[in-house]
């Protein structure tokens, strides 16, 4: 479904302009590269490219996954 915006003016009576936005996907924003997209893919950000990068694999040494404690 999408987005509804509305913007009020009430200078010349009441006029309402209405745009219908229609859902974006995370691969449509400009600061994601799905190049390396597949099927189980993470994502995590590259500050070199200052990018979110999704990809099939974690291959930084500064990424840490931490499972709590039991």
């Amino acid at each position: 479904m999408a987005d509804i915006k509305a913007r009020v003016s009430t200078t010349s009576g009441v006029q309402a302009k209405v745009a219908i936005v229609p859902p974006q996907k995370i691969t449509d924003l400009s600061d994601v590269d799905a190049s390396l997209l597949d099927d189980g893919s993470v994502m995590v950000y590259d500050l070199a490219t200052q990018k979110f990068v999704l990809k099939p694999d974690m291959d930084n040494p500064k990424t840490r996954i931490i499972g709590g404690s039991f």
